[in-house]
């Protein structure tokens, strides 16, 4: 019975409460609309936070393959440019065992010519080099190569002097020639061109009276290259040759300069 009059209650009871104003009911709706708006701009706003969080992420990732492939590029370039090194080096070490051979060739060549000396013939001098008189032509190219040299027109100073060894190797001016070739490559610091140069001086014209001046410049290349303990060798040869001249003065001022 209780069960049946408990509705017919709540309906007399709801009839009873104070209906909400329209001005309540508005404000209401209006602070609901109020409420919606704001969730639904937070909603975008984090939507936007996640969307450029996302961005810098990738960005980052980008990044870091890109330091990575800089990296391994730079790791490559390291490789080879010690892999270069090594084979500059191995070439130095054979370049300067080959010249050490050949310095003590002619050192020996130099104590055999010396201990001939009293059954040979003397070297030629600078005086009989000049006796032997060559032709015009051949004495106009040499002079006009020299000229090159004297006013420091280096490029074309060798190539006309080169051109003088090739046309007139036989000349009495042939080692002069040769000498201011390499002369001309070590003043552009062509330093192995000049090694090469004076070295070929040495073998080819043994009686020259360039012989001393050139084994002194081969000792300059040497300290140059830093490489001072063959540098001392060969100024100590220059010394006990040629002892008395200019040049081994030179050589022994150039050996007190090292101590």
């Amino acid at each position: 019975m209780l069960i049946r009059i408990l509705p017919l209650i709540l309906i007399l009871i709801s009839t009873l409460l104070p209906l909400p104003t329209a001005a309540e009911e508005s404000a209401r709706l209006s602070y609901l609309e109020q409420k919606n708006t704001q969730l639904t701009r937070a909603l975008l706003e984090l939507r936007k936070q996640q969307k450029q969080l996302r961005r810098t992420v990738l960005d980052q990732a980008v990044k870091m393959l890109e330091q990575q492939r800089n990296l391994q590029s730079l790791q490559g370039q390291i490789e080879e440019l010690i892999h270069h090194l090594e084979e500059m080096k191995n070439a130095q070490q054979q370049m300067k065992l080959a010249l050490n051979n050949r310095l003590d060739e002619l050192q020996q060549a130099l104590v055999q010519k010396v201990t001939r000396a009293d059954d040979s013939p003397p070297p030629k001098t600078q005086e009989s080099f000049v006796v032997e008189e060559d032709n015009e032509e051949e004495t106009q190219a040499y002079q006009q190569a020299f000229e090159l040299v004297q006013t420091g027109r280096y490029e074309s100073a060798i190539t006309g002097l080169k051109a003088f060894l090739k046309q007139y190797p036989e000349s009495h001016k042939a080692d002069e020639a040769q000498y201011w070739l390499a002369e001309m490559y070590y003043r552009q610091n062509k330093i192995n061109l000049a090694l090469t140069a004076f070295s070929q001086l040495l073998e080819k014209y043994p009686n020259s009276p360039k012989q001393a001046d050139a084994l002194l410049k081969i000792g300059d290349i040497f300290s140059d290259k830093k490489d001072d303990a063959t540098a001392r060798a060969i100024y100590q040869q220059v010394i006990e040759t040629y002892p008395g001249t200019a040049t081994a003065n030179l050589a022994e001022k150039r050996l007190q300069e090292r101590q």
